[in-house]
């Protein structure tokens, strides 16, 4: 009796895999500095995603060091560390973004400013 071959449903999409920059060492988050051996070139504004198991968001690249000193450019093998926007954890994976559909927010820049609050007639400041 002959075999039957079955056949795998077809997917409509292929999705394109991102590459990967890297894998996180460690986040410093009293400066919110991750760590990172490079597994790719790495420059001044290139836009990564950092996915992990509870960490999923897209940034352009900021500020890099290598042993304290301001780069603009990595190459691979480098070890690193770049400025974040929010918290990372160890062991996250860091891949380069797609430019065309990675939508980045405008964050704003603006100082924060202290407000008085009152409190029996006198005017105390909030300190950060």
């Amino acid at each position: 009796m002959p075999v039957k071959k079955i056949k795998k449903p077809a997917t409509s999409k292929k999705t394109k895999k991102e590459k990967a920059a890297g894998k996180a060492d460690h986040y410093y988050d009293h400066i919110k500095v991750l760590t990172m051996t490079l597994k790719a070139p790495l420059k001044i504004g290139d836009l990564i995603h950092i996915k992990g198991h509870t960490t999923d968001f897209i940034q352009s690249v900021g500020s890099i060091q290598i042993e304290h000193k301001d780069v603009k450019k990595a190459k691979k093998g480098d070890g690193v560390g770049i400025k974040v926007s929010q918290f990372v954890r160890d062991n996250d994976i860091v891949y380069f973004a797609d430019k065309k559909s990675a939508a980045i927010p405008k964050i704003s820049l603006m100082p924060l400013k202290s407000k008085p609050r009152q409190k029996e007639g006198r005017v105390r400041f909030l300190s950060f």
